[in-house]
């Protein structure tokens, strides 16, 4: 087939593109920066997917100069440019598999996310919606009597940018490590001074964490598999371990449906104190450490295009091992 692939600077393109180079596909690699990527067969510097109305015309037109039969988005922002225009790709007989545009934009947003499994009896950490310095003290105190750790990212963002943990530091902590994603209370609340924002305050969950990647049809999971972030640099797993878990995958099968979800899509969970999963995130998209399944025994990419030309896809058991980037 010939493939295109976004977001070709990342981390999570350079095995899946080699995945397909290998099996003999033709791929069309594109990203908002000049990316040197001898792994592709052509490369097109593309506009941004915010400005959706030139993204998606640049994206079309480049299909159609290279003959594309399936597109496989990378990010979440050009995940949304190419939902909202789904029957454009396919009146062009070009194949592409996404969630609907208002489940992406819930999936995004953390607090509306963590409102919406609270109403479908899905345990979330505990949360909090904070829009000034008040709000965060308040709901740092909150947590600090009932003994837990409190934290803050993003309502909005991707990975862990902007993630930290509000533990107050000695000076000898302070100057032995090299950087932290940890951040003092006083710290935090004289960055943010008297500004206005909407940052989500959150239990902190200390426990094992997982990675949940799943490829869906209209709400349906296809295929599902479970792994612990063992080893994790900068937001991707480097190291991980294929588990199964019960509780996960049935609060995975119940989002997949309630959301109706569609393609390749992730979730991310991370044990509370008395050792239970918990949700922390849903990705409508693909996630990095998506390869390290075809390892166990699930190709999600080749499934994924199997999806795509409306072939069967049958459900896969993986092998329980230990695996590394």
């Amino acid at each position: 087939m010939n493939i295109l692939i976004t977001s070709i600077g990342s981390l999570t393109s350079k095995e899946i593109i080699n995945d397909l180079k290998v099996k003999g596909h033709f791929v069309l690699g594109i990203d908002a920066k000049f990316v040197k990527n001898s792994l592709v067969d052509k490369f097109f510097s593309c506009p941004l997917a915010k400005n959706e109305n030139e993204y998606i015309s640049f994206i079309l037109n480049a299909c159609k100069i290279e003959g594309i039969e399936c597109i496989i988005p990378l990010s979440t922002s050009e995940v949304k440019a190419i939902s909202n225009n789904l029957e454009l790709f396919s009146r062009n007989n070009i194949k592409v598999k996404t969630s609907s545009l208002e489940y992406i934009d819930l999936c995004q947003d953390k607090s509306r996310f963590y409102d919406f499994c609270k109403c479908n009896h899905i345990e979330t950490p505990d949360y909090f919606l904070c829009r000034s310095s008040k709000d965060i003290k308040k709901f740092y105190d909150k947590i600090h009597k009932r003994k837990k750790q409190a934290c803050i990212k993003p309502r909005f963002g991707e990975g862990s940018r902007g993630f930290r943990i509000i533990r107050n530091q000695s000076l000898d902590d302070l100057l032995s490590t090299k950087s932290s994603i940890e951040i003092s209370l006083d710290e935090l609340l004289k960055t943010c001074g008297e500004q206005n924002f909407k940052i989500l305050g959150m239990e902190y969950l200390s426990g094992e964490e997982y990675s949940v990647d799943i490829l869906a049809k209209d709400g349906k999971v296809l295929q599902i598999a479970i792994r612990t972030r063992d080893t994790v640099m900068d937001g991707f797993s480097h190291k991980a371990t294929f588990v199964e878990n019960n509780l996960i995958s049935s609060v995975c099968v119940r989002l997949v449906e309630k959301l109706n979800l569609n393609g390749l899509v992730g979730f991310q969970f991370k044990e509370n104190e008395l050792g239970t999963p918990i949700i922390l995130e849903c990705n409508p998209r693909v996630q990095g450490g998506i390869f390290f399944a075809r390892k166990a025994g699930i190709d999600f990419i080749d499934s994924y295009l199997e999806l795509c030309n409306d072939k069967a896809v049958s459900n896969k058991s993986y092998e329980l091992i230990s695996v590394e980037r």
